[in-house]
């Protein structure tokens, strides 16, 4: 099992008693002791364990024993060359490790030794633990919930992450926050509850203390849950319980009319989640037995294509064609839906947020789609559209003298923050570069070839009336290569003015695996591999194209094609031309709606910035963040309000330099700095100042920019203003299209910096939710943010004060 450390922080209160004459009395001022974690490595058996020590103290590091072992002492590093004796606690934390001397045979004492022990557990002398009497102890294993716990239950809490009957009987109230390895520590049968029920809180009173069991379902929304449960929750007479529906109806109110949601899938496993629903809000079965049997307020049915999971809808006397989705409450009151299981695509959960579970009735994929379009009869959510923000203008004036620059800024590769730790992530297995240097296939700065080429097929023949629309759009995409960079990138657009036949039907033509837009639709039947399609392209294409001289192509399909789920992107290798050779090419094609030029909103629904998000990717920026579906930058939705690149983003692929960008180191900060930043909208590429970064570690930074209208940019006017936002190019990358975007934003590695005392602006994002009850991304003039020990300023005109 493993083993945690005693972590154990603790704020006294003290006044002064002895007063010297004249001197200034001070009376219940509280003490804050500086305290930083020793991490303990205990190389021998894989573990950690931590305990934290005042700034300052003179170390006296733990004594541990191994049997077969003398402990020879702690050591700074792991290559033990580095002692750490007569240690003082630094301001920071800091790691050890042992050193261990095999003992000889003749120092064994044999006669106490019964059988040799393999990897023996250590003996670690626990500390001497000091509760203040009557305190709140939190028992938890998760570092990053401390502030937040502090933040609601006051600084005087006492937090752990074990539990030490004896060490905490002077507290009044132990709070549990568990997760698999406090359940194996402290079962709740402990405390006479035998399991917990999904996002169940428990409050039980045993010997003459008061405990509150928090269930491991709500640990992802420990905040808002915490928030919801005030001090009083603590103290109330008899045992009482914040049972699901209490506690659902404080993180989710939507959810309470469905109750209990069971769903029949083999899209997963039992006991797993169905990624954007909330962790304990449903169950997955994959046995019909055991899903009838269950006690379910809500039951869903997501049926095979090919068979009916042996719960055919026959049995509820429905069919699930013409209609996709029948939702109905049976003749036992059990809320039931009916799911085909071709909606498994990019939109595959979508019709499972709890507004379709309130639904009854019959419905096509073309009704379910609507529920997501503003204006559709069946939508009943808010869209970021509507009402989405309570925008009253600010006019707030530097007052005083700005910084001189050159002053304030550091060398430019400070702020060149290198990746070294490259994590995949459960939706994207990557490797793309965060930091620097850059990792590209497509050259990013430079000359960049692309190539659009317009296919149609002996079964869907392409539509004459789009070309010259599609044709028009090249001269943009080059203008605004020049823009965005300054002159450092150029794309040379070549676009054969005609459609090209492809040499197979439609259907074949799609991204093999299942994992795209409506691959499982009946018509999408037969697919070939990737570089497959990709050859035959380029050989019809031949006679028009030079491909040696191409980096990247946009094959653009008939919109109905679309019906066939023709999709496919990657790097094709090996490629053959009769005029150009062999060669290698990223290739990306698809036939959307979006690309319609009668599509509504043409303005936001282009071909251009499609084909431009799509070639940035691999000239290196991930993209996608920090908030997905964001209009901020093309990379986060190229239809938004916005085509601009983030500052980060053109820093990266080495459009932006010391002309663009104030890199600040802010331990070099004495006094407070005001520098007057350009729009990034309104002045691209061209010298100016741009955006202010401030790397806060080696792998994480902070970003300013300042938003406005533009020759690409239309913000409206509550999103015209400052942004930050932070970045750890040490951490994973999380993309997914289908989650909360809050939830994903906070799981990967780049996130807007909230303001958390306003709520001005309602984002989108690719999920159907809008985060207008979320504190506001855009900071206007008059606001302050406070992060990582700064705070920034933000004024009229583009300047920002950081001290």
């Amino acid at each position: 099992m493993k083993k945690l450390g005693f972590l154990l922080f603790v704020l006294f209160l003290s006044a002064c008693e002895v007063v010297e004459e004249g001197s200034v009395i001070a009376v219940d001022e509280p003490v804050i002791s500086e305290t930083y974690d020793v991490i303990y490595h205990l190389t021998h058996t894989n573990t950690t364990r931590r305990f934290r020590y005042e700034a300052g103290e003179v170390l006296t590091l733990l004594n541990i024993t191994r049997e077969g072992y003398s402990f020879v002492g702690w050591y700074l590093d792991e290559a033990l060359t580095l002692p750490a004796d007569s240690l003082v606690m630094p301001e920071e934390e800091i790691n050890v490790y042992p050193k261990w001397e095999r003992l000889s045979e003749e120092s064994l004492d044999e006669s106490k030794v019964e059988e040799p022990v393999d990897e023996p557990e250590p003996v670690i002398e626990e500390p001497n633990i000091e509760i203040p009497e009557g305190s709140i102890v939190v028992i938890r294993t998760d570092i990053e919930l401390d502030n937040q716990i502090r933040e609601i239950w006051g600084p005087e809490t006492v937090i752990v992450d074990q539990y030490y009957i004896e060490a905490l009987k002077t507290a009044a109230s132990i709070v549990v926050i568990y997760d698999n390895d406090l359940l194996k520590q402290i079962p709740p049968i402990m405390f006479g509850v035998e399991t917990f029920n999904p996002l169940e809180v428990s409050v039980r009173h045993l010997q003459e203390k008061e405990f509150m069991l928090i269930h491991p379902g709500t640990k992802s929304y420990a905040s808002t849950l915490l928030s919801s449960l005030s001090l009083d929750d603590l103290t109330s007479e008899g045992d009482s319980f914040y049972a699901d529906s209490t506690v659902l109806d404080e993180l989710y109110p939507e959810m309470i009319p469905y109750g209990k949601v069971g769903i029949l899938t083999e899209l997963a496993s039992p006991g797993d989640s169905i990624p954007f629903l909330p962790a304990g809000t449903h169950q997955v079965f994959t046995n019909p037995s055991n899903f009838l049997s269950a006690d379910l307020d809500t039951r869903v049915i997501i049926y095979p294509v090919d068979r009916d999971l042996g719960l055919s809808p026959s049995r509820f006397g429905y069919q699930l064609e013409p209609g996709d989705v029948v939702a109905f409450t049976d003749n036992q009151g059990v809320k039931t839906v009916l799911i085909r299981e071709r909606f498994r695509e990019r939109m595959e959960w979508f019709f499972l947020s709890y507004e379709v579970l309130g639904l009854e009735g019959t419905y096509t994929r073309d009704d379910i789609t609507r529920l997501f379009q503003y204006g559709g009869d069946l939508y009943r959510g808010t869209l970021f559209s509507n009402n989405r923000s309570r925008f009253v203008p600010r006019d707030v004036a530097f007052p005083g003298e700005l910084s001189n620059q050159r002053d304030v800024v550091s060398p430019i590769d400070l702020c060149q923050i290198e990746q070294t730790n490259r994590q995949g992530s459960m939706y994207v297995d990557t490797n793309a570069n965060f930091g620097f240097p850059i990792g590209s296939i497509v050259p990013p700065i430079g000359e960049v070839n692309v190539a659009i080429v317009a296919v149609e097929f002996p079964d869907v023949p392409g539509e004459e009336e789009y070309l010259p629309i599609y044709l028009s759009q090249v001269e943009i995409m080059e203008e605004w290569a020049q823009f965005v960079s300054g002159g450092a990138m150029t794309y040379n657009v070549v676009f054969p003015d005609r459609w090209i036949m492809a040499p197979r039907e439609a259907r074949y033509y799609t991204r093999l695996g299942g994992t795209q837009m409506a691959l499982d639709r009946p018509d999408a039947i037969a697919g070939q591999p990737f570089e497959d399609s990709v050859q035959q392209l380029v050989t019809a294409s031949d006679p028009y194209l030079d491909w040696s001289t191409i980096d990247f192509v946009q094959f653009v399909f008939p919109i109905e094609s679309a019906k066939y789920a023709v999709d496919f992107q990657g790097y094709a290798r090996n490629l053959y031309s009769p005029r150009s050779g062999s060669f290698d090419l990223f290739a990306w094609g698809a036939a959307y709606e979006k690309f319609r030029p009668d599509y509504p909103d043409p303005k936001h629904r282009t071909l251009w910035d499609w084909v431009v998000h799509e070639v940035l990717h691999p000239q290196g920026l991930v993209g996608h963040g920090p908030l997905n579906g964001s209009m901020f930058s093309i990379m986060m939705d190229q239809h938004g309000e916005t085509k601009a690149l983030l500052s980060w983003e053109s820093f990266l692929m080495g459009h932006f330099d010391e002309r663009h960008i104030a890199c600040i180191n802010p331990s070099e900060i004495k006094e407070p700095v005001h520098l007057q930043m350009e729009s990034l909208d309104q002045t691209g590429g061209a010298p100016g100042l741009k955006s202010i970064m401030l790397p806060v570690s080696d792998s994480e930074i902070i970003v300013l920019e300042y938003r406005t209208e533009g020759p690409f940019s239309t913000l409206s006017p509550e999103f015209r203003g400052f942004t930050a936002y932070y970045i750890d190019v040490d951490a994973q990358y999380l993309r997914c299209d289908w989650c909360d975007p809050i939830i994903m934003e906070y799981q990967t590695y780049t996130r807007y910096i909230r303001n958390p005392n306003e709520t001005l602006v309602c984002d989108q994002g690719f999920a159907p939710t809008t985060i207008c009850n979320f504190p506001s991304i855009v900071q206007y003039p008059g606001m302050h943010l406070d992060v990582f020990g700064l705070r920034l300023e933000f004024f009229n005109d583009g300047v920002v004060g950081v001290s």
